[in-house]
């Protein structure tokens, strides 16, 4: 009987273990940094996270469909502070600031001198959506303001988010590919390089609170604070 007990009672910590659940909508740049906050988080309060990443545009017309999420992080200011003001959110914040790269593992790309000698030897180059992410929005802008976007626009292979799109130049699929730094500096990012857009307007990512739960903005909190981990992939604070 004993045995019996403790055996119910090993199968029961997994599901107390965690006094409550967030469920939060996260932009695909931030994935690295957000699943370590996540954890140190959890250690730390006892509240579950659940983590659904994708691009701003893609999370945000899921809010705005009534997706059950608790806190919104976007890769800009534009979506969660329309939330706010539709009174689907509140109380925007922000929580870091990030740059658009451009980056290969192309041998015959590697040494070249800046991201528009890459951009003109690739056959094919990568780019999330800019109208669902903004960090594919800022690379197009760079390619307008450089001239190139008019001239190469055929070599352009859209991704549905900015992961996707540093996924499609880590497999080989594209010779290059635009996406955050943080991918950049990411273990599979060292295996290629990285070449900073010239002109390009840092990344600022704001979010907002959608079920105003005192966990909520704990979390939101937890983040802002993270310092250390914002930092180690590229990130700044707003």
């Amino acid at each position: 009987m004993k045995v019996l007990k403790f055996a119910l009672i090993l199968l029961l910590i997994p599901y107390y273990g965690f006094c409550e659940e967030l469920k939060i909508a996260c932009a695909a740049n931030f994935i690295l940094p957000m699943k370590e906050i996540i954890e140190k988080f959890e250690n730390e309060y006892q509240v579950k996270i659940t983590p659904s990443f994708g691009s701003t545009g893609m999370l945000y017309s899921q809010i705005i469909n009534s997706a059950p999420f608790d806190i919104f992080f976007a890769a800009d200011t534009k979506r969660p502070e329309l939330l706010v003001q539709n009174g689907t959110g509140k109380d925007f914040f922000l929580y870091a600031k990030g740059k658009s790269v451009l980056w290969t593992k192309s041998e015959n790309l590697k040494n070249l001198k800046n991201f528009e000698e890459v951009f003109k030897n690739s056959k094919t180059v990568s780019i999330a959506l800019p109208e669902a992410a903004p960090y594919g929005k800022t690379a197009i802008e760079v390619l307008e303001k450089k001239g190139l976007l008019e001239k190469f626009n055929d070599r352009l292979v859209y991704g549905k988010n900015v992961s996707q799109s540093f996924q499609y130049a880590f497999s080989g699929f594209t010779d290059s590919g635009f996406c955050a730094l943080s991918q950049a500096l990411s273990e599979k990012g060292n295996q290629g390089v990285y070449f900073n857009l010239e002109g390009a307007q840092p990344v600022v990512q704001g979010g907002c609170i959608i079920q105003a739960k005192k966990s909520a903005y704990d979390f939101v909190k937890f983040v802002k604070n993270s310092d250390d981990t914002i930092k180690k992939y590229g990130y700044e604070k707003p």
